[in-house]
């Protein structure tokens, strides 16, 4: 099994989804993630995000010293 959540700047979302984009199959690079946090992502990247992986992309806000504290389940 693979990762089920991680959690990227708005930069490395981008570079993440330019990765994606250069692959065959996109969705089966991440198929165990379950859902991404980030942080000031634009719309659309947002968006292509959900339809590349077909998971929810929670946009947040907090201070990098203190980490997610808790996360929603998966699906």
């Amino acid at each position: 099994m693979g990762p089920t959540y991680y959690m990227a700047s708005a930069a490395r979302q981008m570079a993440i989804l330019e990765a994606l984009r250069r692959r065959s199959r996109p969705g089966q690079a991440l198929a165990s993630v379950c859902t991404i946090r980030g942080a000031n992502l634009p719309a659309s990247v947002q968006i292509e995000l959900e339809r590349a992986l077909g998971v929810p992309v929670i946009q947040s806000y907090g201070m990098n010293e203190t980490g997610v504290i808790a996360q929603a389940p998966c699906r």
